[in-house]
């Protein structure tokens, strides 16, 4: 599970949470990115590789000070890497 994590419920701390199993409770809290981010997506590739891609800025200005102009992440996480990250 990927959300934002912020401690004060804005759009920002983007989060990656591991189950192992299905759900019922949740490790890790590895922080992708503490600036603005929203609309997180990832998939497990057949490698076991992560993929988390979400937007950045989407609704505040940007680095050229463009309002709503904001850019595309990707995060990948290598198996088995990730699961030495404390996700799991």
């Amino acid at each position: 599970m990927v959300r934002n994590n912020s401690p004060d419920g804005k759009r920002s701390h983007m989060t990656a949470f591991v189950s192992d199993d299905d759900g019922a409770t949740w490790k890790g809290g590895l922080l992708l990115n503490e600036r603005e981010s929203s609309y997180p997506e990832g998939i497990q590739a057949e490698d076991g590789t992560l993929f988390i891609i979400y937007d950045h800025q989407r609704y505040t200005f940007n680095r050229a000070g463009k309002p709503g102009v904001g850019s595309v992440q990707i995060a990948v996480f290598l198996w088995p890497f990730w699961r030495l990250m404390d996700l799991c």
